[in-house]
Protein backbone atom coordinates (compact mmCIF):
# COMPACT_ATOMS: atom_id res chain seq x y z
CA UNK A 1 0.00 0.00 0.00
CA UNK A 2 2.90 2.67 0.67
CA UNK A 3 3.92 2.09 -2.79
CA UNK A 4 0.34 3.03 -4.26
CA UNK A 5 0.20 6.00 -1.64
CA UNK A 6 3.13 7.51 -3.25
CA UNK A 7 2.16 6.61 -6.65
CA UNK A 8 -1.29 7.97 -6.89
CA UNK A 9 -3.30 4.69 -8.45
CA UNK A 10 -6.57 4.73 -9.59
CA UNK A 11 -6.88 0.79 -8.59
CA UNK A 12 -8.03 0.36 -4.96
CA UNK A 13 -9.76 -1.64 -2.48
CA UNK A 14 -12.87 -0.07 -1.04
CA UNK A 15 -15.04 -1.03 1.84
CA UNK A 16 -18.81 -1.01 1.65
CA UNK A 17 -19.25 2.54 3.48
CA UNK A 18 -16.92 3.56 1.29
CA UNK A 19 -18.56 2.91 -2.08
CA UNK A 20 -21.54 4.25 -0.58
CA UNK A 21 -21.17 7.56 0.78
CA UNK A 22 -18.94 7.37 -3.02
CA UNK A 23 -22.31 6.73 -4.89
CA UNK A 24 -24.02 9.76 -2.69
CA UNK A 25 -21.36 12.34 -3.30
CA UNK A 26 -21.49 11.51 -7.25
CA UNK A 27 -25.41 11.37 -7.14
CA UNK A 28 -25.14 14.69 -5.54
CA UNK A 29 -22.69 16.34 -7.96
CA UNK A 30 -24.97 14.72 -10.97
CA UNK A 31 -28.22 16.09 -9.97
CA UNK A 32 -26.74 19.88 -9.47
CA UNK A 33 -25.22 18.95 -13.14
CA UNK A 34 -28.14 18.18 -14.60
CA UNK A 35 -30.81 20.69 -12.74
CA UNK A 36 -28.93 23.44 -11.17
CA UNK A 37 -30.50 25.52 -8.92
CA UNK A 38 -33.76 23.15 -8.48
CA UNK A 39 -35.90 23.48 -6.01
CA UNK A 40 -34.59 20.20 -3.51
CA UNK A 41 -30.92 21.64 -4.21
CA UNK A 42 -30.52 25.23 -5.08
CA UNK A 43 -26.93 25.59 -5.44
CA UNK A 44 -25.46 26.44 -8.96
CA UNK A 45 -23.00 24.22 -10.89
CA UNK A 46 -19.83 25.66 -9.68
CA UNK A 47 -20.86 25.75 -5.69
CA UNK A 48 -21.55 22.28 -6.10
CA UNK A 49 -18.59 21.01 -7.64
CA UNK A 50 -16.50 22.89 -4.56
CA UNK A 51 -19.34 21.02 -2.16
CA UNK A 52 -18.42 17.65 -3.80
CA UNK A 53 -14.75 18.20 -4.49
CA UNK A 54 -14.31 19.14 -0.46
CA UNK A 55 -16.38 15.95 0.43
CA UNK A 56 -14.24 13.64 -1.56
CA UNK A 57 -11.08 14.93 -0.23
CA UNK A 58 -12.60 14.98 3.34
CA UNK A 59 -14.32 11.63 3.78
CA UNK A 60 -11.06 9.65 1.91
CA UNK A 61 -8.22 11.49 4.55
CA UNK A 62 -10.78 11.39 8.08
CA UNK A 63 -13.29 8.40 7.77
CA UNK A 64 -11.14 6.13 5.39
CA UNK A 65 -7.35 7.06 5.46
CA UNK A 66 -6.68 3.74 3.79
CA UNK A 67 -7.95 5.24 1.10
CA UNK A 68 -6.48 8.56 1.90
CA UNK A 69 -6.32 11.18 -1.08
CA UNK A 70 -2.67 12.37 -2.53
CA UNK A 71 -4.06 16.03 -4.35
CA UNK A 72 -1.02 16.54 -5.85
CA UNK A 73 -1.68 13.20 -7.38
CA UNK A 74 -4.67 13.60 -8.05
CA UNK A 75 -4.78 16.92 -9.83
CA UNK A 76 -3.35 16.81 -13.38
CA UNK A 77 -2.12 20.37 -13.45
CA UNK A 78 -0.99 19.72 -16.95
CA UNK A 79 -4.10 19.62 -18.19
CA UNK A 80 -5.03 22.74 -16.18
CA UNK A 81 -2.30 24.21 -17.40
CA UNK A 82 -2.86 23.51 -21.17
CA UNK A 83 -6.87 24.27 -20.95
CA UNK A 84 -5.94 27.64 -19.62
CA UNK A 85 -3.67 28.42 -22.56
CA UNK A 86 -6.07 27.33 -24.72
CA UNK A 87 -8.83 29.55 -23.42
CA UNK A 88 -5.96 32.37 -23.91
CA UNK A 89 -5.84 31.68 -27.20
CA UNK A 90 -9.51 31.61 -27.82
CA UNK A 91 -10.10 34.68 -26.55
CA UNK A 92 -7.16 36.21 -28.53
CA UNK A 93 -9.02 34.60 -32.05
CA UNK A 94 -12.39 35.28 -30.46
CA UNK A 95 -11.95 39.45 -30.25
CA UNK A 96 -10.56 39.26 -33.98
CA UNK A 97 -12.50 41.50 -36.71
CA UNK A 98 -12.43 38.41 -39.16
CA UNK A 99 -13.86 36.42 -36.76
CA UNK A 100 -16.71 39.06 -35.62
CA UNK A 101 -16.87 39.31 -38.95
CA UNK A 102 -17.90 35.66 -39.72
CA UNK A 103 -20.15 35.27 -36.60
CA UNK A 104 -21.91 38.18 -38.12
CA UNK A 105 -22.65 36.60 -41.73
CA UNK A 106 -23.76 33.22 -39.63
CA UNK A 107 -26.12 35.55 -37.93
CA UNK A 108 -27.68 37.00 -40.80
CA UNK A 109 -27.98 34.12 -42.56
CA UNK A 110 -30.06 32.37 -39.46
CA UNK A 111 -32.48 35.19 -40.29
CA UNK A 112 -32.52 35.32 -44.20
CA UNK A 113 -32.32 31.41 -45.13
CA UNK A 114 -33.05 29.63 -42.13
CA UNK A 115 -31.62 26.26 -43.79
CA UNK A 116 -28.90 27.15 -45.05
CA UNK A 117 -28.33 29.23 -41.71
CA UNK A 118 -28.28 25.44 -39.59
CA UNK A 119 -26.21 23.97 -42.02
CA UNK A 120 -23.72 26.70 -41.87
CA UNK A 121 -23.77 26.68 -38.14
CA UNK A 122 -22.97 23.12 -37.53
CA UNK A 123 -20.04 23.02 -40.59
CA UNK A 124 -18.76 26.14 -38.98
CA UNK A 125 -18.32 24.43 -35.51
CA UNK A 126 -17.31 21.32 -36.56
CA UNK A 127 -14.01 22.77 -38.23
CA UNK A 128 -13.78 25.66 -35.74
CA UNK A 129 -13.96 23.07 -32.43
CA UNK A 130 -10.75 21.27 -33.29
CA UNK A 131 -8.61 24.14 -32.42
CA UNK A 132 -10.94 26.41 -30.35
CA UNK A 133 -12.42 23.65 -28.54
CA UNK A 134 -15.95 22.45 -28.24
CA UNK A 135 -16.73 24.74 -25.36
CA UNK A 136 -15.01 28.02 -27.18
CA UNK A 137 -17.38 26.89 -30.37
CA UNK A 138 -20.29 27.31 -28.40
CA UNK A 139 -19.76 30.03 -26.36
CA UNK A 140 -18.83 32.07 -29.69
CA UNK A 141 -22.19 31.20 -31.73
CA UNK A 142 -24.37 30.60 -29.17
CA UNK A 143 -25.24 34.71 -28.63
CA UNK A 144 -25.40 35.40 -32.17
CA UNK A 145 -27.88 32.73 -32.87
CA UNK A 146 -30.31 33.67 -29.75
CA UNK A 147 -29.86 37.03 -30.98
CA UNK A 148 -31.39 36.03 -34.79
CA UNK A 149 -34.22 34.93 -32.77
CA UNK A 150 -34.79 37.18 -30.88
CA UNK A 151 -36.38 40.13 -32.78
CA UNK A 152 -39.00 37.16 -33.87
CA UNK A 153 -42.29 37.56 -32.94
CA UNK A 154 -45.18 34.44 -31.94
CA UNK A 155 -48.71 34.45 -32.57
CA UNK A 156 -49.19 34.52 -29.00
CA UNK A 157 -46.97 37.75 -28.33
CA UNK A 158 -49.20 39.41 -31.48
CA UNK A 159 -52.12 38.43 -29.28
CA UNK A 160 -51.48 40.34 -26.37
CA UNK A 161 -50.40 42.95 -28.21
CA UNK A 162 -46.44 43.27 -27.50
CA UNK A 163 -45.47 45.00 -30.89
CA UNK A 164 -48.13 45.73 -33.68
CA UNK A 165 -46.06 44.06 -36.86
CA UNK A 166 -44.18 41.02 -37.28
CA UNK A 167 -40.88 40.53 -38.23
CA UNK A 168 -41.01 37.67 -40.50
CA UNK A 169 -37.35 35.66 -40.89
CA UNK A 170 -38.49 33.32 -44.18
CA UNK A 171 -35.96 34.79 -46.65
CA UNK A 172 -38.42 33.24 -49.52
CA UNK A 173 -38.41 29.47 -48.03
CA UNK A 174 -41.52 27.68 -47.24
CA UNK A 175 -41.70 27.79 -43.74
CA UNK A 176 -41.08 30.88 -40.92
CA UNK A 177 -38.88 30.69 -37.51
CA UNK A 178 -40.53 30.64 -34.14
CA UNK A 179 -38.63 31.12 -30.95
CA UNK A 180 -38.66 27.93 -29.98
CA UNK A 181 -37.03 26.84 -32.87
CA UNK A 182 -33.60 28.28 -31.47
CA UNK A 183 -33.29 25.12 -29.67
CA UNK A 184 -32.66 23.01 -32.98
CA UNK A 185 -29.65 25.50 -33.58
CA UNK A 186 -28.28 25.09 -30.49
CA UNK A 187 -28.46 21.28 -30.63
CA UNK A 188 -26.95 21.35 -33.84
CA UNK A 189 -24.43 23.60 -32.77
CA UNK A 190 -23.13 21.50 -29.41
CA UNK A 191 -23.56 17.94 -31.42
CA UNK A 192 -21.55 19.64 -34.30
CA UNK A 193 -18.61 20.88 -31.63
CA UNK A 194 -18.39 17.77 -29.85
CA UNK A 195 -17.76 15.86 -32.97
CA UNK A 196 -15.43 17.99 -34.38
CA UNK A 197 -13.20 18.64 -31.41
CA UNK A 198 -12.55 14.92 -31.50
CA UNK A 199 -10.57 14.50 -34.04
CA UNK A 200 -7.41 16.83 -32.60
CA UNK A 201 -5.54 15.64 -29.09
CA UNK A 202 -6.60 19.03 -28.04
CA UNK A 203 -10.37 20.06 -28.92
CA UNK A 204 -11.83 18.61 -26.21
CA UNK A 205 -10.81 18.03 -22.31
CA UNK A 206 -11.82 14.71 -22.59
CA UNK A 207 -9.55 13.59 -25.11
CA UNK A 208 -6.24 16.09 -23.53
CA UNK A 209 -6.83 13.23 -20.24
CA UNK A 210 -7.18 10.42 -22.66
CA UNK A 211 -3.97 11.15 -24.72
CA UNK A 212 -2.09 12.10 -21.66
CA UNK A 213 -2.97 9.08 -19.81
CA UNK A 214 -1.60 7.22 -23.16
CA UNK A 215 1.16 8.91 -22.95
CA UNK A 216 1.94 7.98 -18.92
CA UNK A 217 1.80 4.51 -19.52
CA UNK A 218 4.21 5.01 -22.40
CA UNK A 219 1.61 4.25 -24.99
CA UNK A 220 1.76 7.35 -27.51
CA UNK A 221 -0.67 6.71 -30.30
CA UNK A 222 -0.63 8.28 -33.66
CA UNK A 223 -2.80 10.89 -34.71
CA UNK A 224 -4.06 8.31 -37.28
CA UNK A 225 -4.56 5.84 -35.55
CA UNK A 226 -6.41 7.68 -32.99
CA UNK A 227 -8.94 8.92 -35.96
CA UNK A 228 -9.05 5.45 -36.58
CA UNK A 229 -10.41 4.56 -33.42
CA UNK A 230 -12.60 7.49 -33.02
CA UNK A 231 -14.17 7.02 -36.70
CA UNK A 232 -16.96 5.11 -35.81
CA UNK A 233 -18.30 7.00 -33.12
CA UNK A 234 -17.66 10.35 -35.18
CA UNK A 235 -19.33 8.80 -37.75
CA UNK A 236 -22.61 7.65 -36.18
CA UNK A 237 -22.69 11.13 -34.13
CA UNK A 238 -22.78 13.05 -37.32
CA UNK A 239 -25.63 10.93 -38.84
CA UNK A 240 -27.89 11.32 -35.44
CA UNK A 241 -26.92 15.13 -35.90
Amino acid sequence: MADEDDDYSEHMETSVPYDVIACIIFAFMSSCLFFPNNDYIPLDRRTASCIAGTLCYVTRNFFFPNNKMNVKEAVDFDVLLLLAAIMCINYIVVNQKETLSVVEYVQHQIRDKPRNGFWLVAFSAFCASPFLTNDGVCLLFVEPILNAFSEIVDDDDKKKGKQEEEVEFNGGEDFKLHKQDALYFLLGLACSSNIGSALTYTGNPQVILYILQQIQRSVSPSHKTYVSHCFVILDGAGYVT
